[in-house]
Formats: C-alpha cells, sequence, structure tokens
C-alpha cells in the first residue's frame, strides 16, 4: 500500500514513516499541499495521512480543492484540532475514511490505515 504523509511537523513525519514502513508500507511525505499536489499528480496514492494546520495552509480548504479536482485519494485526516466545527467542515468529503486525534496510539494508527 502506499501512502502519502502530509503534515508539516518534520518529527511527526520522521516517525509515523519509520513505523509504517517498517510494517512494510511504502511511504512518501510533502510538507505542504502544494507538494502533496505534485506527488498525487504523479502517482495517487492508496492513503492520504492529512493533518489540518500546515501554517500558511489550512486542511479544510485544501482537502476540498484536491477533491474538487479529483486528486483526493482515500484519506485519514490525523490533526490535534479535530473540534466539532473541524469535522463539520470535513462533513462529507469525498473520500475521507476517518480521523485519528494527535497524539494518538501506533497501534491505532496501524489499524486504522489497513482499514
Amino acid at each position: 500500500m502506499h501512502i502519502l504523509i502530509v503534515d508539516n511537523d518534520s518529527r511527526i513525519v520522521e516517525l509515523v514513516t519509520w513505523f509504517l514502513r517498517e510494517r512494510g508500507f511504502e511511504v512518501e511525505d510533502a510538507e505542504s499541499f502544494a507538494d502533496a499536489r505534485h506527488l498525487i499528480a504523479e502517482r495517487l496514492p492508496d492513503l492520504l495521512l492529512s493533518d489540518i494546520d500546515l501554517g500558511a495552509e489550512d486542511g479544510r480548504e485544501e482537502l476540498w480543492a484536491l477533491a474538487r479536482e479529483g486528486l483526493l485519494p482515500r484519506t485519514l485526516v490525523v490533526s490535534g484540532y479535530l473540534s466539532a466545527e473541524v469535522h463539520g467542515q470535513l462533513a462529507g468529503l469525498p473520500g475521507l475514511v476517518g480521523t485519528l486525534p494527535k497524539p494518538f496510539d501506533f497501534e491505532e494508527l496501524e489499524a486504522r490505515v489497513r482499514e
């Protein structure tokens, strides 16, 4: 399974990438949705693990933009900012398979990825 991680926290990306690769997943990462858009256009991942707050970019807007462009793969939003408002803004997003709050348990992450 090919996974793309979109997160601007290099520590989280490094740890999650290592964890998922150790379990046999192929993992790429992008620090921004602009970078992710290029990677997705080259090869659509099986799953997108996406944070919401990337500083200058807001995942609530960017994920919808990717969906409108036909570039949004199955997506699991992994974020420390999963309020009821955020859930409402993501409701109905094509391809959204769920959310996972940070901090998360790695076994739970693996289980959600394998779903």
